[in-house]
């Protein structure tokens, strides 16, 4: 079983900090996702994903 993020509030972004990628939503709740991490799926129309996250979760 694949362990899966799924990102479904407007305004989360995805950024890259340190090695680790880290999902903030758009009220300032801070989430690190864990490193056995397989997918991250993006529900919603409007949010960012830095290239350097991108370039991390490939």
């Amino acid at each position: 079983m694949a362990n899966e993020i799924y990102i479904t509030e407007p305004g989360t972004r995805i950024i890259a900090r340190k090695g680790s990628i880290i999902i903030m939503g758009r009220n300032g709740n801070k989430q690190v996702l864990p490193p056995n991490t397989e997918e991250v799926i993006i529900a919603t129309s409007r949010a960012s994903i830095t290239t350097k996250a991108i370039r991390i979760l490939a």
